[in-house]
């Protein structure tokens, strides 16, 4: 079984400082001369920062950075698998070095798996690439189907409706060849097409299906997870690491498992005592934007929810307003004559109404984006709950993996929603402690700090991490219960009586 060692410590208790002199260390080690690590960061940002404070450290051993200031990954994942292609052809040459290549996740779930045997791969950060849902529809009439689908071999599927697809043994070249062109024609256009090729030539599947709309033109949807090609150079590396602050119940701790590797996880490490949960948050508040009960449906902060009206679903409410339109107005008073920063969704039907010269917007996956810590006010306005096609696939994906679908839909919610909450509060002033020789954490002063969230589920897991945190419902709203039809209700207990027969 594949081990992966997670490094487990809260935001900016100095998992990256303390990986940088264990591996810098380890590769001065004469015995590990041939040696290659790449570290895999989200940002390019992160990826850039990362090199630099390792070459400081540890000037001698060689290193390259292969990533770039665009979000061409495709070029970037191809020079790496040229650098590690000419590697491995000297890798057991006595003048060979040891090195350490420094790129994106998202290029490593690029690479053939074959490249990553050799190697040692660190992954700075959750790999949210991991949840990441693709879902390709192209129609008859699309000239992209016509040339895509000669590379394509479906097969029978234990999803009803759907078919798995490979590619073709004979061709799978041609169809490597076939993406590079259509990203070359137009990235943006051919972007997922092409992807979906790569994803298939690296062992990846992808399971079809069709539908006939009402114009008699019929669309062909393939989807797939496309991040677990990056959980297959996991278990091909020779040996991997993860830092993150947070693993347990998360979506990427059941894949991992569900793919038969075994994690170890550490807090201690290089001479590093990592802390699990946030000192001195005693002067931190957390408001959610709804008080629901969170294991009741009405806790739920959803896109639905989000663009209902605000009179129709809110107890007391009178506006007609979209509901996250009122939330980012309640922030902004809540907030008024403050400096905070804030995280949405990129696509609304209205843009959200945050005017305030002293708001700044934050990427809702804030990795890295460590310029905002002398501000003391955040708020997360992003509802990242899955799709209904995004669920429907989450419970195919638990069936071809043998995890229960309820357990694996909660924790891709608790990654994607919470955890991203929580990487983005931690952008804030509460996690600037002083961490030089001798300093005690507990015993440092912290200025006060206000959280808004979306709903309690969100605030409990921020609470969790920063237990002297308090959560403040004074001006929070309730969500209506919703009720059901007469014949709704006849018909829920037929279905039951049926279910019980």
């Amino acid at each position: 079984m594949t081990k992966l060692k997670h490094v487990a410590g809260i935001c900016g208790s100095g998992k990256t400082e303390a990986v940088i002199n264990k591996i810098g260390t380890d590769l001065l080690n004469p015995l590990n001369q041939r040696r290659i690590v790449i570290w895999a960061s989200v940002t390019n940002n992160l990826t850039e920062g990362t090199a630099t404070r390792f070459k400081v450290k540890f000037p001698s051993i060689r290193q390259r950075i292969i990533d770039s200031n665009q979000d061409d990954v495709n070029s970037v994942s191809a020079e790496l698998i040229e650098v590690l292609n000419a590697d491995n052809g000297s890798i057991y040459n006595a003048t060979h070095q040891a090195q350490i290549i420094f790129t994106s996740h998202r290029a490593i779930a690029l690479i053939p798996s074959y490249l990553i045997s050799k190697c040692i791969l660190i992954i700075d950060e959750l790999p949210t690439l991991i949840a990441e849902y693709q879902r390709v529809p192209l129609f008859n009439s699309n000239d992209t189907l016509a040339r895509v689908k000669p590379y394509l071999d479906y097969k029978p599927s234990v999803h009803k409706g759907y078919q798995r697809v490979h590619l073709h043994s004979e061709g799978e070249q041609d169809a490597i060849s076939l993406a590079d062109r259509l990203l070359n024609e137009d990235a943006q256009m051919y972007a997922k097409p092409a992807l979906m090729l790569k994803h298939l030539a690296d062992g990846g599947e992808i399971i079809y299906h069709s539908t006939k709309e009402k114009s008699e033109d019929t669309w062909h949807n393939y989807e797939c997870f496309i991040g677990l090609n990056f959980i297959n150079n996991v278990k091909s590396s020779l040996e991997s690491w993860l830092l993150s602050a947070n693993l347990k119940g998360l979506f990427t701790e059941k894949l991992l498992t569900a793919y038969d590797i075994e994690i170890e996880t550490t807090s201690e490490i290089a001479g590093y005592s990592l802390p699990s949960i946030h000192p001195n948050t005693e002067r931190v508040t957390i408001i959610p934007f709804i008080k629901n009960d969170p294991t009741q449906k009405s806790g739920n902060f959803s896109g639905s929810f989000a663009d209902s009206i605000m009179k129709d679903v809110i107890e007391s409410g009178i506006s007609g307003k979209l509901v996250h339109e009122e939330f980012a107005i309640w922030v902004s008073n809540t907030f008024a004559g403050s400096e905070f920063i804030y995280a949405a969704n990129k696509t609304r039907e209205k843009p959200i109404p945050i005017n305030d010269g002293k708001a700044f917007k934050v990427q809702v996956m804030a990795h890295g984006q460590n310029s905002y810590s002398h501000i003391q006010n955040a708020a997360f306005l992003a509802n990242l709950r899955p799709s209904p096609d995004e669920s429907n696939a989450l419970k195919r994906l638990a069936i071809d993996n043998g995890v229960d679908s309820i357990e694996l839909e909660q924790s891709y919610i608790a990654q994607q929603c919470h955890d991203a909450c929580y990487q983005f509060s931690c952008r804030i002033a509460f996690r600037n402690l002083s961490r030089c020789d001798g300093a005690i954490l507990d015993g440092q002063e912290q200025k006060s700090c206000t959280i808004i969230v979306p709903d309690m589920a969100h605030a409990l897991y921020l609470q969790a991490k920063m237990i002297g945190a308090t959560i403040d419902t004074s001006t929070s709203f309730i969500r209506k219960k919703k009720g059901i039809s007469p014949d709704e209700a006849i018909k829920r207990q037929v279905q039951k009586r049926q279910t019980r027969l």
